[in-house]
């Protein structure tokens, strides 16, 4: 099943990217702590077609979402440790613009409808220092939409550029898996 054709805003973008990021394009005044636009304060994180992954592993679900972000000093837990609920909070925003992209594009919607967390779950297998970049990769890995309420389960993985500890090689930091449940309509056009 090919991206969808219908959505006009998440589309080749001409910079290094090639898919604008879904937060700007569906939900530019955002006031979310982790995605917002809006937020002056917030994470910035930025959403975008994985381009490693072609697109689909089976004909009804849409390739995986992949996102970078830099989380600064000032949401360390312990000393040199980014706090796992700042880690929970990327993981779990990103995992809801994957399932809102997967049902926009399997229903062939103009824009992600919007999604609530029903379950998560997440592993720590390192820890995440702060001043590194990030990357945050999802994939759909189930969508139940024969009727209300549309479910997308969503597999991610948080990886950590390389550190001194690592050696300079990229390390994961976290795995987890989570439930969203459509609520509502499509996302407003304001």
């Amino acid at each position: 099943m090919p991206f969808n054709s219908a959505s006009d805003a998440f589309q080749l973008h001409p910079d290094v990217r090639s898919w604008n990021d879904p937060q700007a394009s569906y939900d530019a005044h955002s006031k979310c702590f982790v995605c917002g636009n809006s937020h002056e304060r917030g994470l910035g994180l930025k959403s975008y077609r994985d381009e490693r992954d072609p697109g689909v592993d089976d004909d009804a679900i849409v390739g995986a979402l992949r996102s970078t972000v830099v989380v600064g000093e000032d949401y360390q837990g312990l000393p040199g440790i980014v706090s796992t609920g700042v880690m929970d909070a990327l993981m779990i925003c990103h995992g809801a613009w994957q399932a809102g992209v997967t049902l926009m594009d399997k229903s062939v919607l103009p824009r992600p409808p919007l999604v609530l967390t029903k379950s998560f779950s997440m592993e720590v297998n390192d820890r995440l220092p702060p001043g590194t970049e990030i990357e945050i990769t999802t994939k759909a890995v189930e969508v139940k939409d024969a009727k209300e309420p549309f479910r997308v389960k969503v597999t991610m993985e948080l990886r950590a550029a390389g550190d001194d500890d690592h050696g300079g090689e990229a390390f994961r930091c976290a795995t987890g898996e989570a439930t969203y449940v459509k609520v509502g309509a499509v996302r407003s056009m304001w």
